[in-house]
């Protein structure tokens, strides 16, 4: 599987977290010192104690506001990684499109790792094309294919003769196996893992 939409996600989410770190408002300029005694200007100044209290609740409020900035556009980012993730793991996982090495497992033998076939096309529907045996035993395939999350079904035309059935199943993103059925009723079983 391609790294390109893991990539596409990272680069995202750091975009969206400098460009609202951009947004938050520059930090507060220290208050100047008042002149003289502070203790006097207090004691002295009619209200300076209410004055005093209500400056020292605004410049907490003040020191506040870049915290819960920086708090949401985390959850921002994170909220919107873990959707592109959630959608890329769960919607893009099960691609049956590459190269695939198989082994058949009919009544009179198995044929363990005996031929490859490549699918090609969308994520639900497409084309293969299948090799079997080599030199003078070797055969050529060919079919489509149609797939649903985890599940697909194919067919396989060897040689305009015999049409093999498959029905199966993803049991990891690389490892799919099921049963078949030949056109004159034979029965088997099937696996393959990814190769390209």
């Amino acid at each position: 599987m391609g790294k390109k939409p893991e990539r596409t996600i990272v680069v995202l989410s750091l975009s969206i977290f400098f460009w609202l770190n951009h947004l938050l408002p520059p930090p507060l300029p220290a208050a100047p010192r008042a002149q003289g005694d502070a203790f006097s200007a207090v004691d002295t100044a009619p209200g300076a104690v209410e004055k005093a209290g209500a400056a020292k609740r605004q410049g907490k409020q003040a020191k506040k506001k870049p915290s819960v900035v920086l708090i949401m556009a985390g959850v921002v980012v994170l909220g919107m990684t873990a959707g592109a993730l959630i959608i890329f793991v769960f919607k893009n996982r099960y691609d049956i499109n590459g190269t695939w090495q198989f082994t058949w497992d009919y009544p009179g033998g198995t044929y363990s790792g005996a031929g490859t076939v490549t699918f090609s096309g969308s994520l639900r529907s497409g084309d293969l094309s299948a090799d079997w045996g080599s030199g003078e035993e070797a055969m050529q395939g060919f079919g489509t294919f149609t797939a649903e999350k985890k599940e697909l079904s194919f067919e396989i035309t060897w040689d305009e003769s015999t049409i093999v059935t498959h029905q199966g199943k993803f049991l990891d993103v690389d490892t799919i196996a099921g049963t078949l059925t030949t056109n004159d009723g034979v029965p088997g079983n099937w696996s393959a893992t990814r190769i390209e």
